[in-house]
Formats: structure tokens, C-alpha cells, sequence
């Protein structure tokens, strides 16, 4: 199962969250955008990852493959208006886990 690595809220499963999955990719739960296969998490989430091209305003918009892997969703269970994007580790400078 996927391991969380920071979470904008205490219980690290129904706000923005980046998790670890086993392979080492990271899977972002976050804001639904407009765009497919892009979540919107708070910058201070990911301090690693922010860049102009991915920042706006106060937000990181994060690209990836939408999670779609059956067990990986139900243990996610995302709360309405909320997605998931698997993000490569080569893509994106590392995370370590963090008291945020």
C-alpha cells in the first residue's frame, strides 16, 4: 500500500496528499482541474516541486497518468472533487517524508 509522505490535513487521506506508492512513483491526491491528468495541491506541499511552469498563485498544478488501479482508489477513497496523478520519481526532485 501506498505510504504517506505529507498530507495537508491529520488524517493524510481526504485533502491533497502525496504518497509513496511501492514502486517508488508518487501518487498525488489532489484538486480536480479542467485539465485531464492534472491535480491542483497547495505549494507549500511540495516546496521540492515548485517551479513557474507548475505554480499558480498559491497552488502547484501536478501532472501525471490518472490513478486508475481499482485497490489503489479504494485505498484512497477521494472525496468528491478530488483526483490522483501517478508522477514518476525521474520527473520530480525527491520528497522525503515530512511533519507538514
Amino acid at each position: 500500500m501506498p505510504e504517506v509522505l505529507r498530507s495537508s490535513c491529520d488524517n493524510g487521506t481526504t485533502c491533497p496528499t502525496i504518497h509513496r506508492a511501492d514502486d517508488g512513483a508518487f501518487i498525488v491526491q489532489g484538486y480536480r482541474t479542467a485539465s485531464h491528468g492534472t491535480v491542483r495541491i497547495p505549494a507549500w506541499l511540495a516546496t521540492e516541486w515548485d517551479t513557474p511552469a507548475w505554480r499558480d498563485g498559491d497552488d502547484l498544478l501536478i501532472a501525471g497518468r490518472l490513478v486508475t488501479e481499482a485497490g489503489t482508489l479504494a485505498y484512497l477513497d477521494l472525496p468528491d472533487g478530488e483526483a490522483a496523478v501517478i508522477v514518476r520519481p525521474a520527473d520530480v526532485p525527491a520528497l522525503e517524508v515530512s511533519s507538514c
